[in-house]
């Protein structure tokens, strides 16, 4: 089942452009008044934390969209995708050693990564990560640069079951 549940989930950012709460990504609404960090801030990587806010959750995809209205506009680069039961947020704006800190270390080592590219308009429009069913609490985008224009997620898709709604 694909699991949209609105503001059940928390997101929050280390940078965001005025107006655009990472919150948004949550919302249900294809469009392009959700999750959009600051083109003027080139410091890099910028982060986007996501906590599923229960430990029941058994996932097998993470869907990340790039903004999609009117037409495709996003013009994110390259983008990482962590997932696993410890937060991501020791993170900080700029860190460029992100990848040594604990959670991002061990969600690598057990496979709970996906690195991509290309990211803009004319091309893919977002992350599709598609894994074994994995007990997933949270996630974490990263973004590592920008082609041009702003950063954006329009819409983030957690698909998988709550193991506690089968008791």
């Amino acid at each position: 089942d694909k699991k949209q549940p609105g503001y059940e989930f928390l997101a929050t950012a280390t940078d965001t452009r005025g107006g655009y709460s990472p919150m948004g990504i949550f919302d249900g609404i294809d469009n392009n008044n959700t999750g959009s960090w600051r083109s003027g801030n080139t410091t890099y990587p910028k982060f986007v934390f996501i906590d599923l806010q229960k430990d029941t959750y058994l996932v097998n995809r993470i869907y990340v969209v790039g903004a999609v209205y009117p037409s495709p506009i996003g013009f994110n680069k390259t983008i990482e995708l962590f997932w696993g039961m410890e937060p991501f947020t020791d993170a900080k704006l700029g860190d460029a050693n992100y990848a040594s800190l604990p959670a991002f270390a061990n969600a690598k080592a057990a496979g709970n990564y996906m690195w991509a590219q290309n990211q803009w308009a004319g091309g893919f429009h977002g992350v599709d990560a598609k894994f074994s069913f994995t007990n997933v609490r949270y996630a974490c985008v990263v973004f590592l640069d920008y082609r041009s224009g702003t950063n954006n997620i329009t819409e983030a898709y957690v698909y998988g079951y709550d193991t506690a709604a089968e008791e």
